[in-house]
């Protein structure tokens, strides 16, 4: 190859001279007093799992895949792929026909006065080995694997076949003298070990059921309000865009008589929780000082009691069946209270002038541990969770109900939070 006189020749030595660069700029992941976070969402922590869950039957054991150590029942979620192998001792290999892995789904209600519901959610199943047209001295092999995937949504019947979001594994049951309830959504895995028929009529197949449980994650969209102080009051005070208010107001009455109270109840605007949140909330009383008295236990024995017996706040779960244009529901309390403060402001009666004043309490929830998901809607199921304020009244209680969304994971990344505390 020859190079013309008009052709240009790359010498490397022959670039320009070149300063060094500077050190790159100090960053933080945390914003400074003139920025704002738009949007942050925490890093997934969970660990993957290595172990294999085994279930055995005889000649014929169903593994598991990348399964948790400690757990009894495997555990998937949402867009989960169950990955795992069907081992065949091989003294049982050449007598197999037919093995079959079967991923099933489905949802069952049934409530006193023959309402009842049964649908099957989705089933899929993947045939691992047939013995149909292959030679008669073939053998099954001893070790058949298998990934089946979850899908994300399935026809629901009560919808007008509309794809709706898979439910979480759910099962409850309210027992009473005169109408009880039971719903259960349950997904399970099978393995079908078929070795032809006995006595050429009666087919002999062997079952491997393994029930799991499916619990898709979810997360709130924003945090809880911070906690400063001592008091929620703190918290409200310095970001109020961050609680939400509600107002009920205690009639008067005239025997004895008593001025109106209003009573107003501060929980967080994002009204999302996870299931091992500390759920706080705040309540104030506003009235004469005569009226709030009532609200405080008196002091006996020389000792201050300050729980106010007629407030009450609580998480509240509603399970409703829904089949052929009737409903049956029923109701739970799932939570229970963790903490409960009175502002020092006004710590007993005597403390409590005659003119108008107010009283403060804050509290925190806590769901009850056997609480494992959230609320959903599907295959004529809903569960819902609401918020409820009781306050005494001479007439009658008062409540005021506030629909909640209960999720599996807090908004803050955990780890993340307390290594920065360390």
């Amino acid at each position: 190859m020859y190079l013309s006189s008009d052709d240009a020749i790359f010498d490397p030595f022959m670039l320009p001279p070149y300063s060094p660069a500077g050190p790159a700029p100090l960053y933080t992941w945390e914003p400074s007093e003139l920025e704002r976070r738009l949007q942050y969402t925490p890093g997934n922590r969970h660990p993957r799992h290595t172990s294999t869950f085994m279930r055995k039957c005889g000649p014929v054991a169903m593994l598991l895949y990348n399964r948790d150590s400690g757990e009894s029942t495997p555990t998937y979620g949402r867009r989960d792929v169950v990955e795992g192998a069907v081992n065949i001792d091989c003294s049982a290999r050449c007598r197999i026909q037919r093995v079959v892995v079967q991923l099933d789904a489905r949802a069952d209600a049934v409530s006193t006065g023959t309402l009842a519901v049964n649908h099957v959610l989705f089933r899929e199943s993947a045939t691992l080995w047939s013995a149909e047209g292959r030679a008669a001295s073939c053998c099954c092999p001893s070790l058949l694997p298998f990934a089946l995937r979850f899908p994300t949504t399935f026809r629901d019947p009560t919808r007008n076949n509309q794809n709706v979001v898979l439910p979480p594994s759910f099962d409850t049951t309210f027992h009473s003298m005169e109408r009880s309830l039971f719903a259960c959504v349950q997904y399970t895995i099978t393995v079908l070990v078929s070795k032809g028929y006995t006595l050429g009529v009666f087919p002999n197949t062997k079952k491997i059921f393994v029930p799991f449980n499916f619990q898709p994650r979810s997360r709130a969209y924003q945090s809880l309000p911070p906690r400063r102080g001592a008091f929620f009051l703190d918290s409200l005070k310095s970001v109020p865009e961050e609680w939400v208010q509600f107002t009920l107001t205690v009639p008067a009455i005239e025997r004895p008589p008593r001025a109106s109270i209003d009573v107003h109840f501060f929980i967080p605007t994002v009204k999302i929780f996870a299931l091992r949140d500390r759920i706080p909330f705040h309540i104030t009383l506003r009235g004469p000082g005569v009226s709030l008295r009532d609200f405080l236990v008196r002091e006996r024995s020389g000792v201050r009691a300050v729980t106010p017996p007629p407030v009450r706040v609580h998480i509240m779960r509603q399970v409703a069946v829904e089949a052929s244009g009737r409903r049956a529901q029923r109701s739970t309390v799932i939570s229970r209270l963790e903490d409960w403060c009175v502002s020092p402001l006004a710590l007993t009666a005597a403390d409590v002038r005659d003119d108008d004043g107010e009283l403060d309490f804050s509290g925190e929830l806590l769901l009850r541990c056997d609480v494992s998901v959230g609320g959903f809607a599907a295959a004529g199921i809903i569960v819902q969770d609401y918020m409820v304020f009781t306050v005494a009244s001479p007439s009658r209680p008062l409540q005021h109900v506030v629909p909640i969304r209960i999720v599996t994971d807090s908004w803050i990344d955990e780890v993340s939070f307390y290594e920065e505390w360390l």
